[in-house]
């Protein structure tokens, strides 16, 4: 500031002394100087200029209003007292007056750039784009290197949707003067235009230099977010969080960081903290409510969304994520009102049609809803999937296979909407191109394993077992599936190794052996069925035993009871695999058995974590899973012989007799006649109650034969799909077969099949994939079964069982002594009677349903592979006599 050359030599050096504290930034000691110097040098406009400034530092903005107002009449010319005017208006609120002050200043002087500046912040607030294009481009016209006016000019730009502009001021403001806040701009911009990579190249180098800058980590980790580079995200997001742990926006990143890497637990700890703080906030209750859907605690996430929904009362999409959450629940009555309301609020909340058609029991308004859904021509494969799938519940496969079949024109790589298509294909017996539509399966995998094995871990391992293939094929194929398992439940996961809990010092024969179960369900089931009875059969003494679900049980009294046969029971999260894992291994198990192998509802990501130092599989696959987390594979003799036994990677854990276990049913319906159920009185009847989706066309042309070798004779098959029975009868016809000799009857209760099963006079197993629970039914009533030893260990299953029931002579070498031997025993009444008599006499000695001795032997078995453990072996063939 220069001065009058007038001045007295004492307000000289009075005026250097308080300039000099106000650039040290001793406000307040500047202060009482420069009202001396007022008293000294009243008429000079620069001493109330400055004094101005100084209270204006100190928030005294009226006293310095009328400062700088003294020092603009005192020297109305000069536009920095115009400027600094502009700014105390502005402070006041007085911004008509502020905006006077600032052109004003900007007429006086042309390049006064804070003055430009200042105009264009205000137009903005006051959301007037173009005053504000108006304004800065005065300043770049005159500057075009002005840091500020680059900044806000691309500020502008982003506002205005121009990506690239506003990518270009910012690059220039950031190459002008380093500033952080620049270079996170730019890199936010740089991300809209898909230029990711130098987004983050940007920001890497602003944070070596300002490593303290939390936005531009917060930026980093949604960037890193956006590439899938989920560990990367999450060290960004804890280093925002680690400068201002009260960082909101950063802890919701780290929050859908942790989803994203299946840490649910995680993720459910930092949502938590953001409610507490953020109660208000919807998106982050919306959020929240489904990780802890996904975690099973569905009472807190229907909590949690009622919380988001009383905030936002007119979010259609809220409700009916509540509505499907209660429906889920069975609250059918409340599902239903609550997607009615949402409805109400947007016919076009599609997903509330999903939920009421899924609850609802009135078939009128289910197909009202299924059809407001398709014709709506949506997108959304989830929401078709959903519908598809309730079609397939009601057994209507063609209707789920147009769905389906939708579904891949949308999204061509659905690998479930092509595994589906081929499954239902199956289930209703349409073999049209049945040769050309297998071997396109086999050919798919196979490319999938010259290529990531990605389509051998989507195909339906499972269903394999029917179609004409190997079973060296079926374990290649589960090897490429188990492993793509267990690198999908480690995907993105920053999870250390479980540690098996110490054997707490135990030797062999000291101490309970704890014993875990991994199911997938506990409603009732032919699977549920029978394990309750080898639960129960453990020995208490020798066994702690713990089941887990991954599905929620319902309000059945069998699940109820089936859960209760367990020492301990618990619930696990299907979603988060390794915290289920977990919750398994913090109860120390030390054998888990897995029942799911590679079927639709499976345990299999969580046993990749080997949550038990020993793990095995049995019953609910009963096959090679390909997994090399899996130890053992419970089986016998017969069906896996020794030459297979090294196709899989598990240890072969043989049982006598058969690795099949059954439940002696509690009862038998009431007798009923043939003419009840629709049978001829007279004819010889055949039956088999499988799912159409064991059929194929080799052992329907051999049916066919023994039906025409045997005239009298009918065909009598469970009716599961609608369209199965005409493309059944179809195939007859062409077989010579009347389509009349097929029957078909509805599924019935249990008690009541098994009644109806007397009337019967033998039961044909299939060639590929044999009958387990429904070959067991026959056997227990007594109805002989035929079976065939095939060449892999589904083809073999009725084998074991018929072995086990004492009557081997049931199993047939081959599909021509299988016809062969179906006609003679038609023609027998007497044989099929001793069969018949044999079968109701072994009940209590043979070993198939003696409960008992299974129990025993697979205690036996299982402490065995423990105690191979505890020496310190690798797993290794075990076989055990009785």
């Amino acid at each position: 500031m220069s001065m009058d050359q007038n001045s007295s030599s004492s307000g000289d050096a009075l005026w250097q002394q308080a300039n000099a504290l106000a650039t040290a930034g001793d406000l307040l000691g500047a202060v009482p100087l420069y009202l001396e110097l007022s008293d000294i040098w009243p008429e000079q406009a620069a001493v109330w200029l400055n004094l101005g400034i100084v209270l204006g530092g100190l928030h005294r903005h009226a006293e310095a209003k009328q400062c700088l107002e003294r020092a603009v009449e005192m020297d109305p010319g000069n536009p920095h007292s115009q400027f600094q005017l502009g700014q105390m208006h502005e402070q006041l609120g007085a911004l008509e007056a502020a905006a006077r002050s600032y052109l004003c200043a900007t007429e006086l002087d042309l390049r006064h750039f804070d003055a430009w500046h200042s105009l264009a912040e205000m137009a903005r607030k006051n959301g007037d784009d173009d005053l504000v294009e108006q304004y800065l481009q005065e300043i770049l016209r005159a500057e075009p290197d002005h840091a500020a006016g680059n900044f806000s000019l691309g500020n502008l730009r982003q506002k205005q949707g121009d990506l690239e502009g506003a990518a270009h001021y910012f690059s220039i403001a950031y190459k002008l003067t380093n500033d952080p806040a620049c270079g996170n701009n730019l890199a936010g911009a740089l991300e809209g235009l898909g230029r990711v990579a130098e987004a983050i190249n940007i920001l890497h180098d602003l944070l070596q230099a300002r490593p303290d800058f939390m936005l531009a980590w917060n930026t980093l980790g949604g960037l890193y977010m956006q590439t899938q580079q989920y560990r990367e995200a999450r060290e960004a997001l804890l280093q925002a969080l680690s400068i201002d742990d009260n960082f909101h926006a950063a802890r919701h990143g780290l929050a859908r960081c942790l989803v994203q890497m299946h840490d649910l637990s995680g993720a459910r700890a930092q949502f938590e903290r953001l409610t507490r703080v953020l109660p208000d906030e919807v998106m982050i209750l919306k959020e929240y409510a489904l990780v802890l859907e996904n975690l099973g605690d569905f009472q807190e996430a229907l909590t949690a969304r009622q919380q988001a929904m009383k905030l936002a009362p007119s979010d259609a999409h809220l409700m009916a994520d509540q509505a499907n959450l209660l429906r889920s629940q069975s609250r059918f009555d409340e599902a239903i009102a609550l997607a009615q309301k949402a409805l109400t609020l947007d016919p076009n909340e599609l997903r509330a049609n999903v939920t009421i058609a899924a609850a609802t029991v009135d078939q009128k308004l289910k197909m009202q809803h299924i059809s407001t859904v398709l014709d709506s021509g949506t997108q959304n494969t989830i929401i078709l999937g959903a519908i598809a799938g309730m079609f397939e519940q009601h057994k209507n496969a063609a209707a789920a296979i147009i769905v389906y079949q939708n579904i891949l024109a949308i999204s061509p790589d659905d690998s479930n909407a092509a595994i589906r298509i081929f499954d239902l294909k199956m289930g209703m017996c349409d073999w049209t191109d049945y040769e050309a539509i297998c071997q396109s399966q086999v050919d798919q995998i196979e490319a999938g394993f010259a290529d990531t094995a990605e389509e051998g871990g989507r195909f339906d391992v499972f269903n394999l077992q029917a179609l004409p293939v190997s079973y060296e094929f079926i374990a290649k194929t589960a090897r490429h599936a188990a492993a793509n398992i267990a690198a999908d439940a480690r995907m993105n996961l920053l999870a250390p190794d479980l540690v098996h809990a110490a054997p707490q010092n135990k030797k062999a024969g000291d101490g309970r052996i704890r014993l875990g179960y991994a199911l997938g369900y506990t409603w009732f089931h032919s699977l549920p069925l029978v394990l309750e009875e080898i639960v129960k059969r453990h020995d208490r003494d020798r066994f702690e035993v713990f089941g887990y679900s991954v599905k929620p049980g319902d309000d059945s009294d069998f699940s109820a009871n089936y859960r209760a046969a367990f020492d301990h029971f618990k619930d696990i999260p299907e979603a988060a695999p390794y915290l289920a894992a977990q919750m398994i291994n913090d109860d120390g198990i030390d054998v888990l058995i897995d029942v799911t192998g590679l079927t639709s509802i499976n345990c299999m990501p969580i046993s990749s974590f080997r949550p038990a130092p020993v793990q095995m599989h049995g019953y609910g696959y009963s096959i090679t899973t390909g997994a090399d987390y899996i130890d053992y594979l419970i089986t016998d003799r017969t069906y896996i012989p020794e030459a297979w036994e090294n196709l899989g990677p598990e240890k072969m854990l043989y049982l006598p007799n058969t690795f099949m276990p059954t439940k002696r049913p509690e009862a038998v319906g009431a007798p009923v006649s043939r003419k009840d159920v629709g049978l001829p009185e007279d004819a010889i009847v055949f039956c088999n109650f499988n799912h159409p989706c064991k059929f194929e066309p080799v052992i329907f042309a051999a049916w066919m034969e023994i039906l025409k070798k045997v005239p009298d004779s009918v065909l009598w098959f469970g009716a599961w799909m609608d369209d199965t029975q005409g493309n059944l009868r179809r195939e007859a016809a062409k077989h010579g077969v009347d389509a009349e000799r097929l029957i078909f009857s509805e599924i019935v209760e249990h008690q009541d099949h098994l009644a109806r099963l007397a009337l019967v006079d033998l039961a044909l197993d299939n060639l590929h994939h044999g009958g387990g629970i429904t070959s067991v039914d026959a056997l227990w009533v007594g109805l002989p079964v035929l079976s065939i030893l095939g060449d892999k260990p589904g083809a073999r299953l009725g084998a074991t069982l018929c072995n086990a029931a004492g009557i081997p002579e049931m199993v047939m070498p081959d599909l021509a002594s299988y016809v062969e031997r179906a006609v003679a025993l038609a023609n027998d009444g007497d044989e099929r009677e001793a069969l018949r008599q044999r079968l109701l006499d072994g009940r209590d000695s043979q070993p198939l349903f003696d409960n008992a001795r299974y129990g025993r032997n697979l205690d036996n078995a299982i402490a065995a592979a423990w105690h191979n453990h505890l020496a310190g072996r690798p797993p290794e063939r075990i076989e055990l006599g009785e």
